[in-house]
């Protein structure tokens, strides 16, 4: 992709020509052979246990004879884009008998005329 050494391009004319920023060409991200298997028993521990998230993960693969900790699970999930499937907090939610008092309750069309020229 890019040549450090090329003979007539720099590494700034290349990385504009390919439009990527310069210091992205030399932090490729190398994973290691070990770290690829790690990620293969993490995908199929995932899609058997979807709600699990690293730490309980981390219990599944030492039961398989993995040696990880938490932080390295952690990594390997992120960069696969795997989290565990949980419900979000629901810190807004009306009450369900609440009125709503910025909506007028109309009964009849003239009122809803009087309202508007307020």
């Amino acid at each position: 992709m890019i040549e450090k050494n090329h003979p007539q391009l720099s590494i700034r004319k290349q990385s504009a020509m390919l439009g990527i920023n310069r210091n992205r060409h030399e932090t490729a991200e190398r994973i290691s052979k070990e770290d690829r298997a790690i990620m293969r028993a993490l995908d199929e521990l995932h899609v058997r246990w979807p709600v699990y998230g690293a730490r309980k993960l981390v219990v599944e693969l030492r039961k398989r004879g993995w040696k990880v900790g938490r932080k390295r699970v952690r990594r390997l999930m992120r960069i696969m884009g795997l989290a565990a499937v949980v419900p979000k907090p629901r810190t807004s939610v009306p009450d369900r008998n609440h009125r709503n008092l910025d909506v007028p309750e109309i009964q009849k069309i003239r009122r809803l005329w009087d309202f508007e020229l307020l």
